[in-house]
């Protein structure tokens, strides 16, 4: 497993690299070889964020964190990792390493949690119609939305606008 350490608007102690390493290299019980894990650490202002991926296998699992330090980050985040990991085992059994669960002790978690399983609980249809991307974003604001689904009228394909957590605004588009 290789692990990519990415520094933006922040300069990295030896001490946190070391530390940041020496934690999540405790991941490969998990991946196998061929994975990556990249550990993303920001400063905005006075906010420091880190953001951890793991790939896969053409798979990722993902999660951030702000905080006053880097080092509360890492461990809040490496048991949010961990927990997504164990709670899609299933799905992710064949990507993973065949020995993964083989003991049932966690690298970060004390017990996982028992969580009230996901369902669908509505379907909706609704139709698009092209806006342009501003005008997507005061349609998502004046039906007190998170996202906002349209065709895009200065290229005629689907999009996203969503809220983003630092309350910026992001666009998704799909491709083929």
């Amino acid at each position: 497993m290789k692990v990519d350490i990415v520094q933006k608007n922040y300069t990295m102690s030896e001490k946190l690299g070391d530390i940041i390493l020496k934690k999540t290299n405790k991941l490969s019980k998990y991946f196998d070889d061929d994975a990556t894990v990249k550990v993303m650490l920001k400063r905005e202002k006075d906010v420091f964020k880190m953001e951890i991926t793991a790939t896969f296998n053409g798979s990722y699992i993902r999660a951030e964190k702000s905080g006053e330090n880097m080092y509360e980050n890492i461990d809040i985040l490496l048991p949010k990792i961990e927990k997504q990991i164990v709670k899609n085992k299933g799905k992710l059994s064949k990507k993973l390493k065949s020995n993964a669960f083989k003991d049932q002790n966690y690298l970060y978690m004390d017990d996982m949690p028992v969580e009230k399983p996901s369902k669908i609980a509505k379907f909706k249809s609704f139709k698009v119609y092209p806006l342009s991307i501003e005008d997507a974003v005061d349609m998502m604001n004046m039906l007190d939305h998170d996202f906002y689904v349209f065709i895009n009228k200065e290229n005629n394909r689907l999009q996203i606008v969503y809220k983003r957590h630092d309350d910026d605004i992001g666009v998704l588009e799909p491709v083929e």
